[in-house]
């Protein structure tokens, strides 16, 4: 979380997570990144994934993953240009 003048203006969750199908290798998960809209256009959103990228290799994590909704296009399209690729599907089952 970020804050401009005691406000929250940015804000993503962060879940770092061991796993076995990499060979036990630490992945970090980035998802609701949330960004106030009158700073949305002022590169805060791409400050708090490179931020998030750099606490994912100083906790040893070797791979990065977000999440984002299907229908955000322009999300996935800012996601692959910082460089992720789509590489999975994901479902969900509401319990």
């Amino acid at each position: 979380m970020v804050k401009h003048k005691g406000v929250n203006i940015v804000t993503c969750h962060l879940t770092i997570i061991p796993t076995l199908s990499t060979c036990a290798k630490k992945r970090m998960n980035i998802e609701s990144v949330r960004v106030k809209s009158d700073f949305s256009c002022q590169g805060v959103r791409r400050w708090m994934i490179n931020k998030s990228i750099e606490f994912a290799k100083v906790s040893g994590a070797e791979i990065v993953q977000l999440t984002t909704n299907k229908d955000r296009v322009w999300a996935l399209e800012f996601y692959k240009s910082l460089g992720f690729e789509n590489t999975h599907e994901g479902l969900k089952l509401s319990a």
